[in-house]
């Protein structure tokens, strides 16, 4: 089952989240935003397991429309991850 595409906060526009069940190992999952506001550098991915089964969690990349992003699991079980995604104003923040 895939990962589910991020939803933009209606409160804020720079931050967007999803909780699912992610596959071990590689997962796509789609971004929000304008592509024109992302910059990889101030893009800036939380990963929150919400059960002991999904680990090391890690940004691979972004592919180069800033449509997706593809985050590494290691999922063991069933449990859900929380993934949420917020752009910096600069890179100093």
């Amino acid at each position: 089952m895939a990962f589910p595409d991020l939803v933009l906060d209606p409160e804020a526009q720079y931050h967007a989240a999803a909780r699912g069940v992610p596959d071990n190992g590689n997962n796509t999952i789609g971004l929000p935003f304008r592509k024109e506001i992302i910059d990889p550098d101030r893009l800036v991915v939380d990963v929150f397991s919400k059960g002991s089964s999904v680990t090391n969690a890690e940004l691979i990349s972004v592919d180069p429309d800033n449509q997706e992003m593809v985050v590494n699991f290691t999922q063991s079980g069933n449990d859900e991850a929380l993934v949420e995604a917020k752009i910096r104003y600069s890179n100093s923040n």
